[in-house]
């Protein structure tokens, strides 16, 4: 409950701080008086402790003798601590992947025109493509009329979305060195967003001259809105490519399925709970009218 109550009120502060001029005066002074620890830093503090604290028990248990009358005790603090600090860890770590999308849609010049704020709680950042030619996470775009278009990908715990540099739709054949061998900069131009479905579909293409497909990994994403082709520069790039997007979307799935089936549950014992009510006052009424015969 602290961790999550913590991540709402470092972001009432930062309002707090930039809304009220009082406020933010009365923190640089107090900061200064303590030797520049900022309320941010000491509402962090106890979650930093925690480990701190496994570290002190595990130090007693191995001072502590092995039939010493505390040590079970001991040892079952140690482990509610750790699991504590593992669940914190893995919390810390969804957090960054959420502060992650943030950033990730940030990078686009007109992600919230197309498809409204692409940021929500439940959304998680996983993977991001490479926007350099020489790594083998570079991916490229292929179209139907056999144009070859640098893009880059990100991935999500429920979708993917792809942009492209505006300079780079021209087709990979027709830039110069200068442009295919550095780094691209500035806002990204939003291409489409495949959401994770039973629609969706991931597969391995085979080599096809037709299409300039000739010696190049490529693999065909399939989705309720949008479809594409893209290229890695080597097999290993592609199948890690094709798991991760593979992993998530049956993940996904999963707890679809999970849900509706608690749905499902839910309904059912709300229906058995006013059948067996609506049963009993039947009932109730059939015994008041035999009752009735008999006065």
């Amino acid at each position: 409950d602290y961790f999550h109550k913590h991540e709402k009120a470092v972001q009432h502060l930062a309002k707090l701080e930039k809304k009220n001029s009082k406020f933010a005066k009365w923190q640089l002074e107090s900061t200064q008086k303590v030797n520049g620890l900022t309320i941010q830093a000491l509402l962090i503090l106890p979650i930093q402790r925690l480990p701190r604290y496994e570290m002190l028990l595990k130090e007693i248990i191995k001072r502590t003798k092995q039939y010493h009358i505390d040590l079970y005790d001991l040892q079952e603090a140690s482990e509610q601590i750790n699991e504590v600090t593992e669940l914190i860890n893995d919390r810390m770590k969804e957090h960054d992947r959420r502060i992650k999308v943030t950033m990730v849609e940030k990078r686009f010049i007109d992600i919230v025109d197309a498809i409204g704020h692409f940021v929500k709680p439940s959304r998680i950042f996983i993977a991001e493509s490479s926007e350099n030619p020489s790594n083998d996470n570079y991916i490229v775009r292929h179209d139907k009329f056999g144009n070859q278009i640098p893009i880059t990908i990100f991935l999500f715990n429920d979708s993917l979305i792809y942009g492209y540099y505006e300079h780079n739709r021209r087709s990979v054949a027709s830039m110069d060195d200068s442009q295919n061998g550095g780094l691209r900069k500035g806002k990204l131009r939003f291409g489409s967003i495949l959401i994770f479905d039973e629609l969706f579909n991931i597969e391995d293409v085979p080599y096809n001259e037709d299409y300039n497909y000739t010696k190049l990994s490529c693999l065909k994403l399939q989705a309720r809105h949008h479809s594409m082709w893209i290229s890695f520069h080597s097999y290993d790039a592609k199948l890690k490519w094709f798991e991760m997007i593979t992993q998530q979307n049956e993940k996904l799935s999963l707890q679809n399925l999970d849900a509706r089936r608690r749905s499902a549950i839910k309904k059912y014992q709300n229906g058995s709970n006013g059948s067996s009510y609506g049963g009993n006052v039947n009932n109730n009424k059939n015994n008041n009218n035999n009752n009735n015969q008999y006065r």
